[in-house]
């Protein structure tokens, strides 16, 4: 500011500064301008800048890849690969997943820039697939399904904003006290979250509308076709059930999780008619498992939910059977 001094016996005249109603467009086109060339130096001095707008949308002359197919009648076709310059709007985010820059595209979605921003070229994972830098496109999501693990909702909620797909599936490390889990394995967000009992994460991504029909495969008992007996085949490694059971088995004890994936199921049951007490091939309904496993929480909490006690197995077998099978009774009752 300005501070001017207002002559004898005068007081003192303060002037903030007046800057132009452009200057932020100015000072987001030098960070554009940054990212064109790959300086990710001088883009970290630009991103500092509190008047510098992340979802800016400036001009530059991108050159990207071009593909077409050469046919030839009787031989294989071939591939041409070719580099066009051209006029075209960008966001700082799609010139760092263009140029392949893994750092610039960290930073940039940790400061809210828009994933889900499409272009006259698409979108950001557009650039960086097109341009060959798979890397980006399974950084975002991997950095989803580990902040899920990890508990960090915040960090969840501003990935899925930005346009990360929280359906999709990518390779992670499950780790679980109880029961023993320790395996790098295919899932996706949610089933991340309930493994890692993570309550406040399910419950947003519920909120931003996941889908729970999905299968995982985490557990570590399978059975035998023809006999039924329970088998343990080591951790990953059994036949895929749903995450609804997933949430049985790493059942949380406060019972938060199975209480949101129940009442998203009988919500989604009002819907598409979906069975909450669905059996397996041997009969076995959730209750049955609650049962065999003593997890008197996880039994109150399916009891709530309406769950039929009534079911039988493919042995003969109800719930209250099981558990007395197991000396639960007084548990169970």
């Amino acid at each position: 500011m300005t501070v001017m001094h207002g002559g004898s016996g005068g007081g003192y005249i303060i002037q903030k500064p007046v800057f132009p109603g452009n200057y932020w467009e100015e000072f987001s086109q030098r960070l554009i301008d940054a990212l064109h060339g790959n300086d990710s130096k001088l883009s970290c001095e630009r991103l500092a800048d509190p008047f510098v707008d992340v979802n800016f949308v400036g001009t530059v002359n991108l050159k990207s890849k071009m593909t077409e197919i050469s046919l030839h009648d009787e031989a294989a076709h071939e591939v041409l690969v070719n580099c066009e310059e051209f006029k075209t709007e960008v966001t700082p985010l799609f010139l760092a997943a263009h140029v392949g820059n893994m750092f610039l595209v960290k930073k940039l979605l940790s400061l809210g820039a828009n994933l889900n921003h499409k272009l006259f070229r698409g979108y950001a994972t557009t650039a960086a697939v097109r341009e060959g830098h798979m890397e980006i496109l399974e950084a975002a999501l991997r950095t989803l399904v580990a902040a899920c693990c990890r508990g960090f909702v915040d960090f969840v909620d501003m990935l899925i904003k930005c346009g990360v797909d929280a359906d999709a599936a990518n390779r992670v490390l499950l780790r679980s006290s109880k029961p023993s889990l320790h395996v790098n394995i295919d899932c996706n967000a949610l089933s991340a979250a309930v493994v890692c009992r993570q309550t406040s994460v399910v419950r947003s991504l519920l909120l931003a509308g996941i889908k729970t029909a999905v299968k995982v495969r985490v557990g570590a008992w399978s059975w035998d076709i023809d006999t039924g007996e329970e088998i343990r085949v080591g951790a990953g490694l059994a036949d895929a059930y749903s995450v609804i059971w997933c949430a049985v088995e790493y059942f949380e004890v406060s019972g938060s999780i199975l209480c949101s994936l129940l009442q998203s199921a009988s919500e989604l049951r009002c819907r598409l008619g979906c069975d909450i007490d669905s059996q397996t091939a041997f009969g076995d309904s959730a209750l049955m498992s609650c049962a065999r496993y003593k997890c008197g929480e996880c039994l109150n909490v399916l009891a709530s939910a309406g769950a039929d006690f009534g079911l039988l197995n493919s042995s003969g077998q109800s719930a209250s059977a099981i558990a007395g099978l197991t000396k639960w009774n007084h548990g169970f009752q």
